[in-house]
Order: structure tokens, then C-alpha cells, then sequence
């Protein structure tokens, strides 16, 4: 059984997910967030953030998660260009309701190359109301826009999906700008079905 957190104000209370022992800790007084911790396996730990939900909605999250079966990491827009260097170390799925919902559902893709890294999400309602960052300068007749201070070029819409690049490092707007131009929409990719996407995350289309 995993230890109990020690790391929060509220006194954490004893629960279980898939049937397996754990806690359930309240992040805040108002009782607006949970964090249910548990070990699906000997030897691993996992945690839930429930940030704005009720004890049982956060549990109901908890049990949804699943650690039985492998999955893929599947994109609606191939990268296509990127800053010599610059290699792919990970992508992942992005379910979340309550973060960002206007990028829901996507797809996080991280590329680095020593310190410098970019951060791509793909994802989201073109429609839906954008609420970060807070600095975004329209360019393009309003296509992108560029944030300096987040140094995040935005794509509003591209095919119906929009994507958001996110660069640190020695990197820039240039290499934010070239990774926008090199995306590229995967045929017959719909944005409410990841399972029309492409496993196929780089390279030509």
C-alpha cells in the first residue's frame, strides 16, 4: 500500500481504486479538489488531480484509468519540419476536461535538442474561445499569433484543429514559425476521433 501524503494540509482518508488500496486527500478547504493516490501494481504508485471536482467524481476519473493494455500515440497533423537537431522524446494523449478545454481532445509532442526544446499541442475547436496566452499578437491576417513572453505561436485553425507551439531555449519565433508552416493535416483525420488520427507523428506527408 502506498504512504500516505504527507505533502498537504488536509488530513488524507483511506480509499481504494480498482480495489486496490489507497488515499483520497483534499487539496483545499472548500473540499473543491481531491487527489486520489493508490498502487495499481506492486511496486508503482499513480495519482489522480481532480482540481474542481467533487471526492467521488475525482475517484470516478480514478477508476476509469486504465494500466492493462498498451496504446498508441496518434496525431491529426504530422510535423513535417523541424530545427536541425531537434528529435521527438515523447508524445502523449490528452484527455483532460477541466485544463484548457479549448485544446480538448489533443495530443502533446515534445521535441529537444540539448536545452532548447518545443512543446507542440494539437488539438481543440477552432471555435471555442481562446484564453492563452494573454499577450498573443495576431499575424497572417489573423491566421497565428505570437506571444513573446510565453514565446507560443498559436495556428487558429488548421483544417479544424488548432495547434499551439511552445519553444524555450535558444529557440525562437523563427523555429516556432517553421515547425507552424511544416504541419500538415492527416487525411480523413476528424477532430472529435482520435482513432481517424496517424500514428505516423513525423516526417513527409
Amino acid at each position: 500500500m502506498v504512504a500516505a501524503p504527507s505533502d498537504h494540509v488536509a488530513t488524507p482518508t483511506a480509499a481504494s481504486v480498482h480495489g486496490r488500496p489507497g488515499w483520497l486527500t483534499p487539496l483545499d478547504a472548500e473540499g473543491r479538489s481531491h487527489e486520489p493516490r493508490w498502487s495499481p501494481a506492486e511496486g508503482m504508485e499513480a495519482s489522480v488531480l481532480g482540481d474542481g471536482l467533487t471526492a467521488a467524481d475525482t475517484l470516478a476519473v480514478a477508476e476509469a484509468v486504465r494500466f492493462d493494455r498498451r496504446a498508441r500515440c496518434l496525431t491529426p497533423v504530422r510535423v513535417t519540419a523541424l530545427p536541425p537537431g531537434a528529435k521527438l522524446i515523447s508524445c502523449g494523449l490528452s484527455p483532460s476536461v477541466v485544463y484548457e478545454p479549448e485544446w480538448q481532445p489533443g495530443v502533446m509532442l515534445r521535441f529537444v535538442d540539448g536545452t532548447s526544446g518545443i512543446d507542440l499541442f494539437l488539438g481543440g475547436d477552432p471555435a471555442a474561445p481562446l484564453t492563452f496566452p494573454e499577450d498573443l499578437v495576431p499575424m497572417e491576417g489573423g491566421r497565428t499569433a505570437w506571444a513573446a513572453r510565453a514565446k507560443t505561436l498559436v495556428v487558429y485553425d488548421l483544417g479544424g484543429v488548432r495547434a499551439r507551439v511552445s519553444v524555450r531555449g535558444r529557440y525562437g519565433r523563427a523555429e516556432a514559425e517553421l515547425i507552424a508552416d511544416g504541419l500538415v493535416r492527416v487525411p480523413g483525420a476528424e477532430r472529435e476521433r482520435p482513432a481517424t488520427w496517424s500514428a505516423s507523428l513525423t516526417g513527409s506527408p
